[in-house]
């Protein structure tokens, strides 16, 4: 996947209001004129592989990362059209939630990858360490980067059974509160909740309804946590989906607690933040704010600029004017990349702190399974 893999997803994620057209990175509006340049970036003319989801992103990234010029930007037609010949939800110019997105973009990119690996007979780079056990459960660099594994515990309170089932995911959503912090967001994912009443849980050692405690519990961290804020909410008096412009803290530097007995605290190094603004769930805008080096970047369409740390609390929800973070991605600090089978990107180097920014510091593209 092209570039830092959560900057490239969160970049990506604000796509679900670009159907129109809109362009992406950089300055004004400007196609590339090389032929050459986007010979090289098209998949189909350089590696023999199909269009799809994962070559059109692939693409797209490429060109943005490879630019020479200072100025300009580039329109992701073709990701679009993609996008709305592979999902008809995207064929209209209604609002998408940019998490739904998220979601569809890696499940299709892991089935693009997938096939191009069978295609090139099995090739590709699994994505597994290059050194100990492997506890991936798919096969692709889409997995190492984002899979992790919960588990549903249900206890009854009766005979203190435990019955428990295991699946990946690929993101963790969270319920948010007034004033509150995504640790303590997380804290209350895995906190639990009481079956009773009408609610009980059918006890198969007991051979009948029993009260039980259900939680779930992160019993594997990914190595890029993609945190879902859960702002949309049905509220039943008003009978439709509604805003929580709830202010949530989400620090630059988040410690996972531990949820089971298998996982240790992790500390993971904040990313990039996809923000929503707007008042509701069915109109609004996206944009996207990336970590490159020491600088943070607004990306906001064809609008790009340098902002503060500082600034990142305008973000936390409760100033309507700046909206509201919703998918947050948090990276493992002991992460690292070159312990794994991936692709092997080419990678301009980040913005440090005394360099000027340039739009082709944020990006690279590598076709590899």
């Amino acid at each position: 996947m092209p570039g830092p893999p959560a900057s490239a997803a969160a970049n990506a994620s604000t796509a679900t209001d670009a159907s129109a057209g809109t362009s992406t990175a950089f300055g004004t509006h400007e196609r590339p004129s090389a032929d050459a340049a986007n010979e090289d970036a098209s998949s189909m003319a350089k590696f023999g592989i199909g269009s799809s989801m994962f070559s059109e992103l692939k693409d797209l990234f490429w060109l943005i990362s490879t630019r020479t010029q200072r100025a300009g930007s580039l329109s992701p037609q073709g990701f679009i059209a993609k996008l709305k010949q592979s999902n008809e939800l995207f064929r209209s110019n209604a609002h998408q939630d940019s998490h739904e997105f998220l979601n569809y973009l890696l499940n299709e990119i892991v089935e693009n990858v997938e096939k191009i690996n069978r295609d090139m007979g099995d090739s590709g780079r699994t994505g597994a360490p290059l050194h100990g056990p492997n506890q991936l459960i798919g096969n692709t660099w889409v997995h190492t980067l984002f899979e992790g594994l919960l588990t549903n515990e249900t206890r009854c309170l009766s005979c203190e059974c435990v019955t428990s089932r295991d699946e990946t995911i690929l993101d963790v959503s969270v319920d948010i509160h007034e004033n509150t912090s995504v640790a303590n967001c997380l804290n209350q994912f895995a906190a639990g909740e009481l079956l009773c009443h009408d609610n009980k849980f059918y006890c198969d050692n007991c051979g009948g309804l029993q009260e039980a405690e259900r939680r779930m519990r992160l019993k594997r961290l990914p190595n890029i946590l993609a945190l879902h804020l859960k702002r949309f909410k049905y509220h039943e008096v008003l009978g439709r989906y509604v805003k929580l412009s709830y202010r949530v803290n989400f620090p630059t530097e988040l410690r996972v607690p531990n949820t089971t007995e298998e996982t240790e605290d992790m500390l993971y190094s904040l990313s990039a933040v996809v923000v929503h603004l707007g008042g509701g769930p069915f109109h609004g805008h996206y944009i996207s704010i990336v970590r490159s080096g020491e600088k943070w970047v607004l990306f906001d369409d064809d609008c790009v600029e340098i902002i503060k740390e500082s600034e990142l609390s305008n973000y936390f929800g409760d100033f309507p004017n700046f909206g509201s973070g919703y998918v947050l991605f948090y990276e493992r600090t002991d992460f690292d990349p070159m312990q794994y089978d991936l692709p092997r990107p080419f990678s301009p180097p980040p913005v440090g702190p005394d360099q000027p920014f340039t739009p082709g510091s944020h990006g690279s593209s590598g076709i590899q399974g």
